[in-house]
This record gives C-alpha cells, sequence and structure tokens, in this order.
C-alpha cells in the first residue's frame, strides 16, 4: 500500500528542510542533486559529528533528517533517541554504504521511518516523500488519540462531578430537615422556660449552632445549584458599602482592607445572600493567605470581559459587566494549584487555610448569578480574584454625565 503514495512534490516544487547527520560532503551533494532533481525545493544545515549536532540540535528546524547509520563518534540510533528526548518530532531516514535486512529491521524498530542503501540513492526523494506522508499521518492520529483522551477525562470528571453533586444534594436535604426539628423544637422550649435560666441559656447555644449548621447545608446545596434563588436588582457599589463593617470584622486588625469603589452605579440582578458569601469566602482566602498581615484591595468597576475570553456560563455574551476585583499581599498561588484553585476535590493546608470547600462554592455561584471569575496569582506576588457580574441595561436618567 505504502509503494502507492504519490511523492507529494506540486508542480512548482515543494519546500523541503533538510538535516544531514554526514561526515561525507560528497554524499550531502549527491543525496541534494536527487531532491533537487525530483523537483524539492531544498533548504538544508548539516553536522558531520556528536558535537555539531548537539549544537544544532536545540534549534532544529528541519521536516526531515538524513542520517548516516553509523559516524565515527555517534550513530544513527544514538541520533533517533536524542531527538526523541528532546521532544524533537521528525521523520527520520538512515542510510549506510553497506547493510542487511537485520540493521534494516533494526532501524524501523528503534525509530527509523525509512532505511536506505546509499548505493541505490536513485530512489530518495520518492522515499523521503512517503516518509513525510507516514509522518503526517502519525502524527494526526497522535492528536487524535489525545483529543479522545481528553474528553474521556471531560466525560469522567463530568459524571464525577454529578455524582458528587447529587450525593450532597440529598444528604444536604436530608441534614436540613434534622436541623429544621432541633430548631423547632428548641424555639418551643424557649417559650416555655424563664429567660435568663441556665436551661434557657443552653437552648439558645443549641438554636444557634442549628443555625450555623443550616448555613453550611446552604453550602452544600449552592454547590449543588438546588437552592433556590431570590433574584433581585441592586447597586453593587451600596451593597459592598452596607457589608464594610461586618467584612472588617472577620479580618483581623493588622490586615487593612482599602476600597476603590466605581463613582457611578452598578446595577446588576443577583442574589444577595449568595453574593454575600462570594465576598465573604474572598475575604477569607485572602486572609488566610496573609497569615494575619497585610492589605486587601477591594474594587469595583464597569469593563468587558478579559480578553480573549469565552463566556462559559450558558446566556454569558460579551457585554458590559460590573467586576469585583478581590486582591492581596500574600504569598501568591503556585501555577500548577492555580489550574485546580476552583476545583471542589482540590485543596492544600495553605490555600483552603479552614475555608472548606469555599473556591469551588464561590465559583458555582458566581455562575448561577450568570458571570464568570479569574484568577491570577504567581507565587511571591499575592492573588487577585476578578468577579463579574452582568450589568443591567441602563435607564435614560441613569447615563451617567
Amino acid at each position: 500500500m505504502l509503494d502507492n503514495i504519490v511523492n507529494p512534490v506540486s508542480e512548482e516544487g515543494m519546500q523541503l528542510r533538510v538535516f544531514f547527520l554526514e561526515d561525507n560532503v560528497d554524499d550531502i551533494e549527491r543525496e541534494l542533486h536527487e531532491l533537487k532533481r525530483a523537483g524539492y525545493d531544498v533548504a538544508y544545515d548539516a553536522a558531520g559529528n556528536r558535537k555539531e549536532f548537539l549544537e544544532k540540535l536545540p534549534s532544529l528546524q528541519a521536516d526531515i533528517m538524513l542520517a548516516d547509520y553509523s559516524l565515527p563518534d555517534i550513530t544513527g540510533f544514538e541520533a533517533i533517541k536524542t531527538m526523541r528526548q528532546q521532544n524533537i518530532d521528525i521523520p527520520v531516514i538512515l542510510l549506510t554504504g553497506e547493510g542487511n535486512e537485520q540493521v534494516a529491521v533494526d532501524s524501523l524498530r528503534l525509530g527509523a521511518v525509512d532505511y536506505i542503501i546509499k548505493r541505490n540513492i536513485s530512489g530518495l526523494s520518492e522515499r523521503v516523500g512517503r516518509a513525510l506522508v507516514i509522518w503526517s499521518d502519525r502524527r494526526a492520529r497522535k492528536r487524535a488519540e489525545a483529543e479522545e483522551l481528553k474528553l474521556q477525562q471531560l466525560f469522567f470528571e463530568k459524571q464525577m462531578m454529578e455524582a458528587i453533586g447529587k450525593i450532597s444534594g440529598g444528604i444536604a436535604h436530608d441534614i436540613n430537615n434534622v436541623l429544621a426539628g432541633i430548631m423547632g423544637f428548641s424555639e418551643i422550649c424557649l417559650d416555655e422556660v424563664e429567660e435568663g435560666s441556665e436551661v434557657y441559656n443552653r437552648l439558645e447555644t443549641i438554636l444557634t449552632l442549628s443555625q450555623k449548621g443550616a448555613e453550611l447545608v446552604n453550602q452544600l446545596l449552592i454547590f449543588n445549584r438546588n437552592l433556590s434563588m431570590q433574584m433581585q436588582e441592586m447597586d453593587f457599589n451600596s451593597f459592598l458599602m452596607d457589608t464594610i463593617h461586618f467584612l472588617k470584622r472577620i479580618v483581623e486588625e493588622t490586615i487593612e482592607i482599602q476600597f476603590d469603589l466605581y463613582q457611578y452605579p452598578l446595577k446588576v440582578r443577583c442574589d444577595t445572600g449568595q453574593c454575600a458569601q462570594v465576598v465573604i469566602h474572598l475575604i477569607l482566602h485572602a486572609r488566610n493567605a496573609m497569615h494575619g498581615r497585610g492589605m486587601i484591595t477591594i474594587k469595583t468597576e464597569k469593563c468587558l470581559l478579559p480578553d480573549n475570553t469565552e463566556p462559559s456560563s450558558p446566556g454569558v455574551s460579551q457585554k458590559l459587566y460590573a467586576c469585583l476585583t478581590v486582591a492581596d499581599t500574600g504569598e501568591g498561588i503556585d501555577a500548577a494549584d492555580l489550574q485546580r484553585i476552583f476545583d471542589p476535590l482540590f485543596t492544600t493546608k495553605e490555600l483552603a487555610g479552614g475555608t472548606g470547600p469555599g473556591l469551588s462554592i464561590v465559583c458555582s455561584i458566581v455562575k448561577t448569578q450568570g458571570g464568570e471569575i479569574k484568577v491570577f496569582s504567581e507565587k511571591g506576588s499575592g492573588t487577585t480574584f476578578k468577579v463579574y457580574l452582568p450589568l443591567l441595561p441602563e435607564r435614560p436618567a441613569e447615563d451617567e454625565a
């Protein structure tokens, strides 16, 4: 079948970049002549020994390598192995003055795409054309296999997340029912005992702890997107101003919170309770990253999504957004960790800092509000989170001066 492959040279000539691993100049000239005679427009470079080969390898720009089977200080097999170790993906044809069937088999087994005896150089151009086609097919097959593997991984992750969501949602609803009963009976008992008594205080403690447990359950329901939202129109700046005093209470006095709010209203439609959780989780993450000392900057502005960013939430389009920025002066996040920062199954002691699945919950909330969230960080240079919520269309009376 391979013998039927046509030499891929156009009438005008196909440009071909060749790298020769050859110490005989006459052999290079013969091989160049054969390729040019077949119509190739050849650009080439050459190495005649191991030192030259290793020096030129890092900057190698070639479509194919024609390598002598054995030079005094390097063999073609060694050259192929070195190229593979450095992820240089080009076909190699080995050439030798003498050969036998076993040498040909070994050449193909060890990575050469073809094997030619130099005295039969007249068929070189056809063999080069065939090698280029074979290598192109191999690359296409590798890309297809890699894409299939990626799709399988995404499908597995989707199934895993769906399973986690169903489990967390079911458990959360069951716990909610139990907590509702505890809180209900606690309130009944409070009405039947003397206020200020030891029993009254204990019942209040039970009620308070149950309410905190219900808040944790709500976080699980948010993660599973099963909590009903109460969407309403609000000015995001006013919302932040109303929470300033509360935000300052959840961080140490040694941490400064600096506000830089947009000078005009930023009208959005969202669930205020869930938006509060987003801000709180981001503040807690910033606090933990700074270990009790530093500055948190909270900024709002009107903007578009970052360049070349495709919105991932259904219904999100490239339009104006209210952008909330929460930046800290902490230790920053490693590039490897940054890729998985919103993964609910990913956590490190340094990143989590006791906040549990906080960042995955933040991501889930933002997406359910029709928004986007981005994170930017370098190790040792702090971390910046940007939350984008779609702005409501401005009414004529609200036009900026």
